[in-house]
């Protein structure tokens, strides 16, 4: 906390020395030496109680699903990679709402998906250069999402 070639008199002017001598030293002075001890040590567990309590909460970290679980094997196009259209996709770009909500860009069967697969992936991926997807959403799609739909495409979009 304190840089330890500062002189005692620059100590003595340091926001923390000053309240300790103003809140704990003058109090101090008056007690037994038991007390004294006693007083310090609570002090000491306080503030390492308190500084252990003291965590980096990082939004990315705490809600998103990390890629250690995601399951990229046996990816196919019925079951994984439709999955992640109809979670993050298909509320606009679903046949029923694509032209209203989704700029006439439909992407709920294989052809519609292979017909428009560089642009969707790289709008899902937010690359540079592509309208990032969702549209007007604070979220972004689960990278274990990405990641399945970029793996499926690397070999080859197989309609299976």
């Amino acid at each position: 906390m304190f840089n330890l070639k500062m002189k005692e008199k620059d100590l003595q002017k340091s926001f923390p020395f000053i309240i300790y001598n103003i809140l704990i030293y003058n109090y101090l002075k008056k007690q037994s030496t038991t007390m004294k001890i006693i007083i310090n040590f609570v002090l000491l567990v306080v503030i390492v109680l308190g500084l252990s309590t003291c965590t980096y909460n990082n939004e990315e970290v705490l809600y998103s699903n990390s890629n250690d679980s995601c399951d990229t094997t046996n990816i196919t196009f019925k079951t994984k990679v439709t999955s992640v259209f109809s979670r993050n996709c298909l509320g606009c770009h679903g046949n029923s709402v694509a032209d209203n909500n989704g700029g006439g860009i439909r992407l709920q069967d294989y052809n519609d998906v292979k017909a428009i697969l560089n642009n969707a992936y790289g709008s899902m991926a937010h690359l540079p250069g592509y309208p990032p997807m969702p549209k007007g959403m604070s979220n972004t799609i689960d990278a274990c999402d990405i990641k399945t739909v970029r793996i499926w495409k690397e070999e080859g979009a197989p309609n299976n």
